[in-house]
């Protein structure tokens, strides 16, 4: 049917972007879509839908064919990027051990380095690494390759010295042992280098000996002097370099070309020997002739060695030899000079060997022509590859032409199978047209036709001769009527509207055509008149079609326009971002403005109608979904709402309540089946709501309560710190740590009232604080006044001025006061009172001045210094300082504890006093 053309598959699309998306979804696990996908890689007209194939091929044969023939460079580069990440990492379809084979078998050395580089498995990268020769290449797998083993293979294929240094440099203290390997491979290519060096001085020197040599005449020490230096030259294995190759063939010559000295042993002239004694020297000289040529014939290869053996041995070889050696002596010329001229192009024979292009393959066959290697010789291998390949290219060429000719064989038998149906159905120029394909055809095709195809030609050139002899007939009368009948539409019926006029005239067109039409002079004259009249005839319609096509034009552009945003909607939509709402508000509009631009051409419209349609369907099939998860979200909504209400913490649960409300209002009106859900968030929403008013009350009436009791405590705070008079100190330190402890356990809420009965409480802190310092102060005094009174009555008891003091008198003293005084004491009672200690009365004074900051005299300033440094020394060995105030009272008792310090007492009463 007509529609059936547009459900072909998408890689059947005449767009090229339509085939490409196809070929993007096609499975490679399905045979029949996989065979898809490689029709589409390799036949396909359009290099994106061709480059987007190759990029899913997971054959590496249709990879590698890819990428040496597509003619596309981005094709080409899109198959090698394919072809190496198959080769490196693999696929389901593509195991191991095919990988390696084709590794194996891929000459291509960036391939290769890919695979080092970045192989999944260790040893598909160090089957890369055995036919890899970059330095560069194999100095960045030993730097980043995780494998310790590949690292260290790596190494052993590193020939060039400086990457190796760097490598021994680089890795000596992240990689020791590929650091030492490094160090070994270069100091063995060092010894290489040298063993290398070594053997090309001794090449030179051979041969300067042999060119010093070769000025001396020829002569049987020179002879073996020769042989010896020969000797030490093949010694080497190896190639040596051509230009010393060059110097010793130069030299050898010389040597041959040598005349010997005239003696008077000198052989005989030829016709002055016997002929028996001929004989048997050229049987001599052939000889060792005789054993090169056998070990030629063995070797199959020549040697510049080779040719120099048996150019030395020719050079002594007569032309006038006996008859059974002339044939011998005749073989080793020819191939000495052909063995000269395959040293000369064993270069190029390799270059085109290794090609294997057509051009290759013609200059081998020159090469070949060039060498002219004699057929009584045996053929080196070089040159048996090259006649293999010539051959087999030679057979491929036929084969190639016969295929040809068998494609041109079955083109022209359904060209004639399309002649012979046009003859049958009466059509003349469609006939004549095929038979001029055929006829080209025919003429075109190497060798003769088939017999069979030669008697369907004729046949059916005799066919199309007789039917444009019937057409001339038959034809005229009804071609004549027709051009009357258009004639007459152009004169009458003025008032036709344009359509219907232009359904006439294509009525006449094609009856016309069903005519079949003739080539005669007559038929081609009625062409002309029928012709003329239908373009007269269709002009009053043509300003008509011609708006008609334009607005039908203008109408195809919108709604492409319109195809396309909203498959670019489609396609780069965040349906998780987008609501429902607007999803149905963007299909209304599209549908309207769908409607709005029509009608379009037909032939044009049922493609992308059918494209509009299915994106219309998958905007539903979105917007159905939104609604399907609205709904669920819905009734998420509603299990979270009911799930607040047995949170303990109310006034969270409301908060969240309210997000739930802002969420439940983002997903969109309800529908009528959402209104059971409705109803039940809200009546969870009401009773957490009310839940939460009645807490609110509970709490408002215990912070009420709180505040009444933190402010309390305050004033009681305020009183204690307010009160004048005499009082326990330590009582009221008691007491207020009561009433602080008793604030804290209250635990008043954050907020402005709670914030002031805070700062109110450390306010009555700080007054607390200052009355207790006043207290102590007060009790500071009272006791070094005791103490002094006590260090007077002991200076009358040691002067003999009162007796003892009584032991009823420390009873007011602190104990740790009493010890310098009863010291004091105890040695007036022995009868030895202690004698006066100016120094140590001294050190006190002096540290009484600097714990009140007051300045000492200048005699004493050495003494200040040195005890602020002690004093210094003594905080940091302790890890804290005392309290100014108890090191005070300290020093005080120390003071009224020493006899004979009536001296410094001034000094100390100011320093005293300052302090307290």
């Amino acid at each position: 049917m007509w529609f059936d053309r547009f459900r072909r598959p998408g890689w059947q699309h005449r767009n090229p972007k339509v085939r490409q998306a196809a070929a993007a979804n096609l499975a490679t696990a399905d045979p029949g879509e996989y065979a898809t996908l490689v029709s589409l890689a390799v036949s396909d007209p359009a290099p994106a839908v061709r480059a987007t194939a190759v990029k899913r091929l997971v054959v590496l044969e249709t990879l590698c064919q890819c990428a040496q023939q597509d003619t596309d460079a981005a094709v080409r580069e899109a198959a090698q990027a394919r072809y190496c990440q198959l080769l490196a990492e693999g696929c389901e379809a593509l195991d191991y051990p095919s990988r390696e084979i084709a590794l194996r078998a891929c000459q291509d050395a960036g391939v290769l380095a890919q695979v080092a580089r970045f192989g999944r498995e260790a040893a598909i990268r160090l089957a890369a690494l055995e036919r890899l020769d970059d330095p560069l290449v194999l100095e960045e797998i030993i730097n980043t390759d995780a494998v310790a083993r590949v690292r260290r293979f790596a190494v052993e294929r590193v020939r060039d010295e400086a990457v190796l240094a760097r490598v021994e440099r680089r890795r000596r203290r992240t990689d020791r042992r590929v650091a030492r390997l490094a160090r070994e491979r270069l100091d063995e290519l060092c010894r290489q280098r040298a063993r290398l060096e070594a053997v090309e001085r001794e090449r030179a020197a051979v041969v300067t000996a042999l060119e010093a040599l070769a000025e001396h005449s020829r002569s049987s020490a020179v002879d073996a002097e020769r042989q010896r230096l020969l000797n030490r030259w093949k010694t080497h294995d190896g190639g040596a370099p051509p230009e010393l190759q060059q110097r010793l063939a130069t030299a050898l010559n010389a040597l041959d070309n040598a005349l010997p000295p005239e003696a008077d042993d000198a052989p005989l002239p030829l016709s002055e020997r016997s002929p028996e004694a001929d004989v048997d020297a050229q049987r001599e000289q052939a000889a060792p002739l005789e054993s090169v040529l056998e070990a030629i014939t063995a070797s199959l290869e020549p040697t510049s060695e080779a040719v120099v053996q048996v150019q030395s041995l020719l050079v002594g070889t007569s032309d006038e030899s006996a008859v059974e050696f002339k044939g011998r002596v005749a073989q080793a010329r020819a191939w000495l000079d052909a063995a000269r001229r395959y040293l000369e192009e064993r270069m190029a024979l390799e270059a085109a060997l290794t090609g294997g292009t057509e051009v290759d393959l013609a200059a081998l066959q020159v090469l070949e022509q060039r060498i002219a290697w004699p057929d009584d010789c045996p053929v080196p291998i070089l040159l048996q590859e090259g006649r293999r390949l010539a051959a087999a290219h030679q057979s491929n060429k036929q084969n190639q032409r016969q295929r040809e000719r068998k494609v041109r064989i079955e083109e022209l038998q359904r060209q004639l199978d399309e002649l012979e149906a046009a003859l049958s159905e009466g059509y003349l120029r469609p006939a004549r047209r095929l038979l001029q394909r055929v006829e080209q055809l025919a003429r075109g095709m190497a060798g003769s036709l088939p017999a069979q195809l030669e008697r369907r030609l004729r046949h059916a050139t005799v066919q199309v001769a007789e039917l444009r002899d019937w057409r001339r007939f038959a034809v005229l009368p009804k071609q004549e009527a027709l051009c009357r009948a258009m004639e007459a539409l152009l004169a009458e019926n003025p008032d036709l509207s344009p359509p219907e006029r232009a359904r006439r005239v294509r009525d006449l067109q094609s009856e016309w055509k069903a005519t079949g039409g003739s080539d005669s002079t007559r038929s081609r004259v009625l062409w002309e008149r029928f012709s003329g009249a239908a373009d007269r005839a269709f002009e009053p319609c043509r300003a008509w079609f011609e708006a008609e096509t334009q607005r039908r034009k203008l109408n195809l552009i919108e709604r492409e326009r319109i195809c396309g945003q909203l498959a670019e909607f489609v396609e780069q939509a965040d349906w998780d971002a987008i609501a429902g709402n607007t999803l149905e508000q963007i299909r209304a509009t599209a549908r309207d403005e769908w409607r709005h631009f029509g009608p379009v051409e037909r032939a044009q419209s049922g493609t992308l109608h059918e494209r509009f349609e299915a994106l219309m369907t998958t905007l539903t099939q979105h917007i159905e979904i939104k609604r399907a998860a609205y709904r669920a979200c819905k009734a998420e909504l509603v299990g979270k709402a009911r799930a607040l209400l047995d949170h303990d913490d109310l006034e969270a649960a409301a908060e969240q309540a309210k997000h739930l409300q802002q969420e439940w209002k983002a997903l969109g009106p309800a529908r009528p089946a959402d209104r059971i859900l409705w109803k039940a968030f809200r009546a969870a929403c009401d009773e957490l709501f009310s839940k939460r008013d009645t807490q609110r009350e509970r709490r408002r009436s215990r912070r009420t309560w709180l505040l009444e009791e933190a402010a309390l405590i305050c004033a009681q705070l305020e009183t204690l710190a307010g009160t004048d008079g005499p009082v326990d100190r330590n009582a009221l330190r008691r007491e207020a740590d009561r009433l602080q402890s008793a604030f804290q356990a209250l635990g008043l809420p954050q907020g402005r009232d709670g914030q002031a009965l805070r700062k109110r409480l450390a306010a009555v802190d700080e007054a607390l604080a200052e009355r207790l310092q006043r207290l102590e102060t007060t009790t500071a005094r009272r006791q070094l006044a005791e103490l002094k009174r006590l260090a007077e009555l002991s200076r009358a008891w040691e002067m003999g001025t009162a007796g003892p003091v009584s032991s009823a008198d420390l009873m007011e003293l602190p104990k740790w006061s009493l010890g310098p005084l009863q010291q004091r004491w105890a040695a007036v009672e022995s009868g030895k009172p202690k004698p006066p200690d100016p120094e140590t009365a001294r050190r006190i004074c002096v540290r009484l001045e600097i714990l009140a900051g007051i300045d000492s005299p200048p005699v004493d300033g050495t003494l200040r210094l040195e005890l602020q440094v002690e004093r210094l020394s003594e905080g940091l060995g302790r890890g804290k300082e005392l309290l100014r105030c108890q090191e005070a009272q300290r020093l005080a008792a120390q003071w009224y504890g020493l006899p004979g310090g009536e001296a410094l007492q001034e000094r100390v009463d100011a320093a005293l006093d300052r302090l307290f």
